[in-house]
C-alpha cells in the first residue's frame, strides 16, 4: 500500500478532557495560523474524553515541521486490545 501525499491536515489523539480549540491555537502559535477542530467521542458508547483533534496548518512544510519538532513530546502506543468477549 502506497503512503498517503503530505497533508497540511494533522491528528492528534488523546487530547486531554477540557482542552479547548483556543488552548491548542495558543500552543501551536510558533507555526503559524492554525485551525483546530476538536473532536468528540460523545457518539461511541463507552467513549470517554475528547476524539481526536485535526489541525489544520498554513502549510505542508509548517505540519511537517510540527510534527518533526514535537515527536519527542509525544508518547507513542499500540492501540488498546479489543476486550475479549464474556462468556
Amino acid at each position: 500500500m502506497p503512503l498517503a501525499s503530505p497533508s497540511a491536515c494533522v491528528v492528534i489523539k488523546g487530547v486531554p478532557q477540557g482542552t479547548t480549540a483556543g488552548d491548542l491555537e495558543r500552543i501551536l502559535q510558533d507555526y503559524g495560523e492554525v485551525r483546530v477542530r476538536m473532536g468528540r467521542h460523545d457518539r461511541l458508547e463507552g467513549a470517554r474524553g475528547i476524539g481526536p483533534c485535526f489541525v489544520e496548518f498554513a502549510s505542508v512544510d509548517l505540519a511537517q515541521a510540527f510534527v518533526e519538532g514535537s515527536i519527542a513530546d509525544f508518547e507513542v502506543r499500540p492501540p488498546p486490545r479489543p476486550r475479549s468477549a464474556a462468556r
